[in-house]
């Protein structure tokens, strides 16, 4: 069977999906900032429909004249197009989901016809899906399947891997337990809010298997410290009110998986929730998430009748470019060493589900085509620390989401 780098193909990589509101970011990621450091880098633009993604062009060559992407077409509802797309590139990302009705054509074809593949999925149910089907096939023809590298779940996931070198560098030791409490301000766009109304309306299933901590793997039975957080809780190290974080169930389940092939340390605990500006404020929000999590399917029937209201974004929409400018994340990573000592780290960023994850996306993908032969795992259904480790952190620390040593905490804070 051909391998990505075995056999010439036209094109070195393939945004699928270019027509949507991320697929156009990641298109212009490419135009402005990978084109002119890699301006013999041959990549195309695919969507469903020829005529938007000749709009996605003229959009793109209006800001950037000389770039000039060739354009394809594809759905992952006829498999032969699906071929014939893959067929023609290195790496593949896609931004194209709903991933549970969309995603699996486009894996299938890459494991078959030796392509990498990234993706933005925070549909941890799929992937541990694919981690069953295609993971062994992956491994066998040496292609690398990378899902959830967008904001789902890159800071979470190459975070802890950050922390956890740091305190093997610092300290001698392993890490016994990391905990992430996350600042943050951004937008949905209607895309996202399509996707999670349909998983939530169709597929509530597959809801239900994401509530279990190890859905992707990494442990069997759940300990205390593997319980996702629902309550309002103060952090002694940090001195602040945490609350329930809305992605922390898809993160934990990547990080997990992480640690079952990187050996983070015995006994290792992951957990994250939300910084909190007070008390009250930290209870507002874990009794909301209670409600909504006892009534889930009302929940999503209401988001799904104000969208068709035109209260919430459609399908395309999303946040203005001066709302992404004002947008920001920030991860407190705290990492408690074998022997109690604590390294505090952190990641940072800016627009979290759009700007940053176009460029979490697409230098993911350019880390499978460039950075390869540094790259540890032969193939496999992978997560992003799994896949691109500590060279995936360095290319995106270039890129300006910053991973950083803080510093240790007090003695006093750590209990020794």
């Amino acid at each position: 069977m051909a391998r990505p780098f075995d056999v010439a193909r036209p094109f070195d990589l393939v945004i699928w999906g270019c027509t949507g509101f991320t697929g156009k970011l990641v298109a212009e990621y490419f135009a402005r900032d990978v084109s002119p450091r890699h301006p013999k880098l041959r990549w195309a633009l695919c969507g469903r429909s020829l005529n938007k993604v000749e709009a996605v062009k003229s959009e793109v060559r209006a800001q950037w004249p000389s770039v000039d992407p060739p354009v394809l077409t594809g759905t992952s509802d006829d498999q032969a197009s699906v071929d014939a797309v893959v067929g023609q590139c290195k790496v593949l990302l896609t931004t194209a989901g709903p991933y549970l009705t969309r995603g699996t054509p486009v894996v299938d074809a890459c494991v078959r016809l030796g392509t990498h593949y990234v993706d933005i999925t925070g549909e941890t149910s799929w992937v541990a899906d694919l981690l069953d089907k295609y993971h062994h096939d992956a491994v066998k023809n040496n292609v690398l399947i990378v899902p959830m590298s967008g904001y789902d779940s890159i800071p979470s996931d190459l975070g802890v891997l950050f922390a956890v070198h740091n305190v093997r560098a610092r300290f001698g030791q392993s890490t016994r337990r990391v905990h992430s409490i996350i600042e943050m301000s951004g937008t949905l766009s209607g895309g996202t809010l399509a996707t999670g109304i349909e998983m939530g309306r169709d597929f509530p299933e597959h809801l239900l298997r994401q509530d279990d901590p190890f859905c992707m793997g990494g442990g069997t039975i759940a300990r205390a410290e593997d319980e996702d957080q629902f309550d309002a809780l103060f952090d002694d190290d940090l001195k602040v009110w945490t609350q329930p974080f809305m992605m922390a169930q898809l993160n934990t389940r990547v990080v997990r998986r992480s640690n079952a092939w990187l050996h983070y340390g015995t006994g290792f605990s992951y957990g994250e929730s939300q910084m909190a500006p007070d008390e009250a404020s930290a209870r507002k929000v874990a009794k909301s998430t209670q409600a909504q999590r006892s009534n889930a399917a009302n929940m999503w029937k209401v988001s799904d009748k104000l969208r068709e209201t035109g209260r919430l974004p459609k399908q395309g929409e999303g946040p203005s470019p001066e709302q992404r400018s004002k947008s920001w994340f920030h991860h407190h990573i705290v990492a408690s060493a074998a022997d109690g000592r604590k390294l505090l780290c952190e990641v940072r960023g800016g627009d979290p589900g759009y700007t940053e994850t176009a460029k979490m996306l697409s230098e993911s993908a350019l880390c499978l085509l460039l950075d390869r032969d540094q790259l540890c795992q032969r193939g496999g259904v992978l997560t992003p620390a799994a896949a691109g480790g500590l060279v995936l952190v360095q290319r995106l620390h270039n890129a300006g989401i910053t991973f950083d040593v803080v510093r240790e905490l007090p003695v006093a804070l750590s209990k020794l």
